[in-house]
């Protein structure tokens, strides 16, 4: 008989949907190993892609044999902090009726936001269902750290669910080895379940297929262009990018461009910025979000990849999307942060380390690294032997199904047991 396994995501995407697709690409492979998939998520994500009538609570469909059931329940980074607290309580309350519903061997919940984890854990709690508890943020430890929780009160509740979840959890997953040793450093008199590193994934079949172009309207050739396509959020710190732009300029390195794909609370003050700096449209470009499927051109017809961060420990740590998809379009790679990616980039020389707080020499450093061809056709191929050796989906998959196979050693202990 198949495993059945019910995967809890609120922001599940499709490839042809901007935004990540792991949830969609593990699920995809899940059910080509045989494993029964059943999707609970929302309409944040899936509302322009797949027939939400609004006078229905649940949208039940399936999507190439994953079986997806749809809560009504839009969010987005525009809405006020009220209105999303109340989709993730909407979320949480009615997840947890229809996962309870559900019959199932065990539940994979992938934050964020930390409330995924509550239909699992009443799972959990009155059916005897494993769980695996997917942390792709170190949340809420993130935002205490960084101030945006600063009420002593709330920090303690958080941190007294964050433990509370890993307490009941039958396995973690998380994004990096930083995620886990921030984890452990932290928990330290708890009992932690087994913990599993998952990094992000390199798509590269789907980096490979560029069919699918856009036209930017935007005069590019002869140009090193670098390319980041991402959230625009304050801890992205795209900002950076505005006055990289700006000191370029300045020093007369106009041959090197950014081109900034995607949304985000941050977008409108950049782009102000970068208007008072008179460099809009000249060395620095926004688009807006694209599907994932259109990725793979911008990637092909740009110089780099990127991923920022604000300068702060804690976000070192992070497994983000975008360096994961600049390996598999085999593209050398430009972040500012030091951690396991920094060191990744160094030892297999696939790209470039700004400083958090670059000077006129930094600047004209990393000018003489762009444009230094040879170097960068290395470093490209050296990132899609990466890309293939460490972050493949076939190695992710094979990961998750060792996972699967200690939870059903631990369900059928439990049986026997009772």
């Amino acid at each position: 008989m198949a495993m059945k396994l019910i995967y809890i995501h609120q922001y599940f995407n499709l490839p042809r949907g901007a935004g990540g697709t792991r949830s969609y690409d593990l699920s995809k492979e899940f059910v080509k190993k045989g494993i029964d998939v059943t999707v609970v998520t929302t309409s944040a994500s899936l509302s322009t892609l797949v027939e939400i009538p609004h006078n229905k609570l649940w949208v039940y469909t399936e999507i190439e044999g994953i079986k997806v059931w749809i809560l009504n329940c839009p969010y987005n980074q525009q809405m006020s902090i009220r209105r999303r607290l109340l989709s993730f309580f909407k979320f949480v309350w009615f997840s947890t009726s229809k996962v309870l519903k559900i019959k199932t061997d065990a539940v994979l919940a992938t934050s964020t936001p930390l409330s995924i984890a509550i239909p699992a854990v009443f799972k959990k709690l009155f059916q005897k269902t494993p769980f695996i508890f997917e942390v792709r943020d170190v949340w809420p430890e993130g935002p205490i750290q960084l101030g945006y929780v600063k009420n002593k009160l709330l920090i303690k509740l958080l941190r007294w669910a964050e433990q509370f979840i890993y307490k009941y959890a039958s396995y973690l997953v998380v994004l990096s080895t930083g995620m886990r040793e921030c984890i452990v450093s932290r928990i330290t008199n708890k009992k932690l379940p087994p913990i599993e590193v998952i990094t992000n994934i390199s798509e590269i079949n789907r980096f490979s297929d560029i069919s699918n172009k856009i036209n930017l309207d935007i005069e590019l050739s002869d140009k090193k262009v670098i390319l980041y396509a991402g959230t625009l959020g304050p801890v992205n710190r795209i900002i950076y990018v505005a006055e990289l732009a700006k000191m370029l300029k300045e020093l007369n390195l106009m041959n090197i461009v950014f081109l900034i794909v995607g949304e985000g609370s941050e977008k409108r003050k950049i782009i102000e910025y970068c208007k008072e700096q008179d460099i809009l449209n000249l060395n620095i470009f926004f688009v807006d979000k694209v599907p994932k499927q259109t990725l793979p051109y911008l990637y092909s017809i740009s110089t780099m990849g990127s991923s920022f961060v604000l300068d702060k420990k804690i976000k070192w740590d992070n497994s983000a999307n975008k360096f994961f998809d600049t390996l598999a379009a085999g593209k050398p790679v430009l972040i500012n942060h030091k951690g396991w990616q920094a060191d990744l980039i160094e030892k297999e020389n696939c790209g470039y380390v700004l400083p958090a707080n670059p000077d006129s020499k930094a600047v004209r450093d990393f000018a003489s690294y762009v444009n230094n061809e040879d170097l960068l056709k290395k470093q490209g191929e050296n990132a899609n032997k990466v890309a293939i050796s460490q972050f493949s989906l076939e190695i992710a998959v094979a990961k998750y199904m060792n996972v699967f196979s200690n939870l059903n050693i631990l369900r059928q202990r439990t049986i026997i047991n009772n």
